[in-house]
């Protein structure tokens, strides 16, 4: 039987082109890893509305925060589109969008890398972090 799981503990992640076993975009949605969940409550207070960097498992990502419990108005991919170089290739970008608990209240953050491995990798589908029913 399933059980609740916190909002913080929970990312969607998005994988670059070269870790994409079908070779079209799909979207991972699963707890966190353990290390990633703290390396992510660690950068909290590094993090700002714009980008700067966090190192998650020992690879820095560009960072940023959206304050808010849900993502109205949004679009993490754009986000990442909008700071990039303009003819930077978006599909070698492993994206991962955690939700996260700021002092400011409920947020979520954003966290990307080029030829990075793939988002998925940040995550744990057994959903340790969330702990047993």
């Amino acid at each position: 039987m399933g059980h609740a799981v916190p909002r913080g503990a929970i990312g969607l992640a998005i994988n670059p082109v070269r870790a994409r076993s079908q070779d079209q975009l799909h979207i991972h949605i699963a707890c966190l890893g353990r290390g990633v969940h703290a390396a992510l409550a660690a950068g909290v207070p590094a993090l700002a509305p714009g980008w700067g960097t966090l190192t998650i498992e020992g690879r820095p990502y560009r960072a940023t925060r959206i304050l808010g419990s849900e993502l109205d108005g949004h679009n993490p991919i754009r986000m990442l589109a909008d700071a990039l170089v303009p003819g930077t290739d978006l599909a070698r970008f492993t994206l991962l969008v955690a939700g996260m608990d700021f002092a400011e209240g409920p947020g979520w953050t954003v966290l990307a890398a080029a030829d990075a491995p793939g988002a998925e990798r940040l995550l744990d589908p057994g959903c340790a972090l969330a702990g047993a029913p």
